[in-house]
């Protein structure tokens, strides 16, 4: 009994940093709110949980610089358009 509790406890570690090591950028941001990896490998954000194919709930992120446009069965990321980008300097 108690080796079989030592082996458990022994393996227990081995086994969550596999789970994490399998985890998308984007779950480990919707878990952890680490974003550093959230969208394609890079700075993200976490926008919410959608609903895909196998009606699996699945984690939505965009770049930082997008807005979120996630629904029940869709997640993506839309753009704000383009001003100009002039800015005014006081005379």
């Amino acid at each position: 009994m108690w080796l079989l509790l030592l082996l458990v406890t022994a393996l227990l570690p081995a086994v969550s940093v596999q789970s994490n090591a399998t985890q998308s950028g984007c779950e480990v941001c919707a878990a952890t709110g680490d974003c550093s990896r959230a969208y394609h490998g890079e700075q993200g954000q976490f926008c919410g949980k959608w609903l895909d194919r196998q009606d699996d709930r699945r984690p939505c992120c965009c770049p930082t610089d997008a807005v979120c446009k996630v629904s029940n069965y869709a997640c993506n990321c839309g753009y704000a358009p383009y001003s100009g980008g002039i800015d005014l300097v006081p005379l």
